[in-house]
């Protein structure tokens, strides 16, 4: 496997290489670990809100029958 290379996967015959970004030389490979680490966290509270207002009236529907 040539340097760089963490594996690969293969599609209809058709060998596809994944790239191992912690191994690039030089400039690009710090550049890329600098933007992963200075990346934030996702922040799904907004997400979790909706997800379980949109729960509460589907088990409110479900409880009047509307469901």
């Amino acid at each position: 496997m040539a340097m760089g290379v963490c594996g690969y996967i293969e599609v209809d015959g058709v060998r596809y290489w994944k790239p191992n970004m912690a191994s690039l030389e030089g400039e690009l490979g710090r550049r890329i670990i600098a933007h992963v680490r200075n990346t934030p966290r996702p922040d799904f509270e907004k997400l979790e809100a909706e997800a379980n207002a949109i729960e509460s009236r589907m088990r409110e529907a479900k409880a009047n029958g509307t469901f």
